[in-house]
């Protein structure tokens, strides 16, 4: 081998990962290794052949699988400037909500955290336009909520991405309903505002005028009532 016109190629070493559906899969080991969980399930042997590949996440099949095996082709190379990351995650994203939340899900189990953060910020991009109808459906939540409990925080034991993203709307939701009370307030005061002039209220205190003493009364009722 010549030393001035030799190139040296890189050995790739590859990894066997298993899907939900089945699907035993040879990927490149260092893309495979950009997810933290499955880089610490190889430190224990684990994936170095066919008959004894990592078993992924059930929410991972074949089809998610190559989806998220891209993006970590993507992001493990070095090099890539702000403008390249931006139009890649842009490309990426360019789907519908049921493959985000999949893909959201599958990226959450993998603990494959800049993933996990581009879905998030996808869905609420999507959401944001829907009705609380299509939130509902989207989400598989129960309709038998009035509007504010719809979006009060679910707490659960797991750290499940669908709640966290639900809360992140849930939160904003909240702000804006806090709003539209303080403005319903606002009127309703302003409504109730006493405009009687003074001799008007001299006459009500001197009990000369008992259309003035019911109309007080009928204010006063009002009042307690809101």
């Amino acid at each position: 081998m010549s030393g001035s016109g030799a190139t040296i190629t890189e050995v790739k070493s590859y990894i066997w990962l298993k899907t939900s559906d089945g699907s035993i899969e040879q990927v490149e080991r260092n893309v495979a290794l950009f997810c933290p969980l499955i880089r610490h399930i190889e430190h224990s042997g684990m994936g170095s052949s066919k008959v004894c590949p990592i078993l992924l996440p059930k929410t991972i099949d074949l089809s998610i699988l190559g989806v998220i095996i891209d993006f970590c082709q993507f992001y493990h190379q070095p090099g890539h400037s702000d403008l390249e990351r931006k139009l890649f995650n842009e490309k990426f994203i360019r789907t519908n909500k049921q493959r985000l939340r999949e893909l959201n899900v599958a990226a959450d189990s993998l603990q494959l955290t800049p993933l996990v953060e581009l879905t998030d910020t996808a869905l609420l991009r999507f959401i944001k336009g829907s009705t609380t109808e299509e939130i509902r459906q989207a989400f598989e939540l129960p309709d038998d909520l009035t509007e504010e409990d719809q979006w009060k925080p679910i707490t659960v034991a797991t750290d499940d991405p669908q709640v966290r993203l639900l809360n992140k709307l849930g939160e904003r939701k909240q702000q804006e309903l806090g709003r539209k009370d303080k403005l319903k307030n606002v009127e309703v005061e302003a409504l109730h505002v006493d405009n009687r002039s003074i001799d008007e209220l001299m006459s009500f205190i001197n009990g000369e005028n008992e259309g003035l003493l019911l109309n007080f009364m009928l204010l006063s009722v009002w009042d307690t009532n809101v």
